[in-house]
């Protein structure tokens, strides 16, 4: 049960991203050095993993305050060093195994799902360092309404693509591992995944001034977020691809990461609740 505390607390520090503050102490802050504490203390991270961390929370501090003439270098720096940990290349973690190959319907493939500190971490440095958050309930209410008009249209064009490479078919279904699975996908996967391709990468490239900037700045991310799915197969990457370009139209519209956090877990959600989850056994 130690084994979860890090993971636990990684959670409660991503949530306090979004807490009402009046001071200049950000609650996520000293919760987050409690959460490495913990995870030194029970193996989730040793000193070669938590270099890594100290190292990207510095370079994204730096990043924030060089001039413009050094920012890409240090842009570079960070999204090399965030990259590598979302690849988990970097050693020293061990994540949590909390689903060993699952199969959720008979003719899936089987499902193994980790809570993973590394990847999750440089997310969070990300948004918690770089993006504003939405904190007032207007703002809130304003960014839902973004999402769901343009919800179907996302929803849609993935079922579609899905259908033609043979990757699900219909299976509405409640999975008993379902509240985790959320928890994981919402807080762990998405806070990475959209923290950096959509939050840094393309925030970054869409500062550029030149015709079609805000186009490059969505497809550029979008591939390289397709590129990390390559273990799924030539069609997953496609399918990551085109949703990658999906969740950064929504954020160039909202300028809210939580837009994009929203709508890929949406896509994520409708996917194991409606079809065939991760994919057809015979894909």
């Amino acid at each position: 049960m130690l084994n979860y505390l890090p993971f636990i607390l990684l959670l409660l520090t991503i949530l306090s991203l979004w807490l009402p503050t009046k001071s200049s102490v950000q609650p996520w802050k000293p919760l987050f050095l409690i959460t490495i504490i913990s995870g030194i203390y029970t193996g989730a991270a040793n000193i070669i993993a938590v270099t890594s961390i100290v190292i990207l929370y510095g370079l994204i501090n730096i990043y924030g305050k060089v001039s413009p003439r050094l920012k890409p270098l240090f842009w570079l720096l960070v999204f090399a060093l965030a990259f590598t940990l979302e690849l988990h290349l970097i050693p020293g973690f061990h994540n949590l195994l909390i689903l060993d190959k699952v199969k959720i319907t008979a003719d899936a493939m089987p499902y193994t799902l980790y809570l993973n500190f590394d990847k999750t971490i440089a997310g969070l440095l990300i948004i918690g360092l770089t993006l504003q958050r939405v904190k007032s309930l207007a703002n809130f209410k304003l960014m839902l309404k973004h999402v769901f008009v343009r919800l179907p249209l996302v929803l849609l064009i993935i079922l579609i693509l899905s259908y033609a490479f043979g990757y699900v078919r219909f299976e509405p279904k409640l999975a008993p591992q379902l509240w985790l699975w959320m928890i994981s996908n919402l807080f762990f996967t998405c806070i990475a995944e959209e923290g950096l391709f959509r939050g840094f990468f393309q925030e970054y490239l869409s500062s550029f001034k030149y015709k079609y900037a805000e186009y490059v700045a969505i497809v550029i991310p979008a591939l390289f977020f397709g590129a990390i799915h390559f273990p799924g197969g030539i069609k997953y990457v496609i399918l990551a691809t085109v949703a990658g370009s999906l969740y950064g139209w929504i954020y160039k519209v909202t300028r809210r990461i939580e837009a994009s956090m929203l709508a890929h877990f949406m896509l994520n959600l409708t996917h194991i609740l409606f079809f065939t989850y991760p994919a057809l056994m015979q894909h």
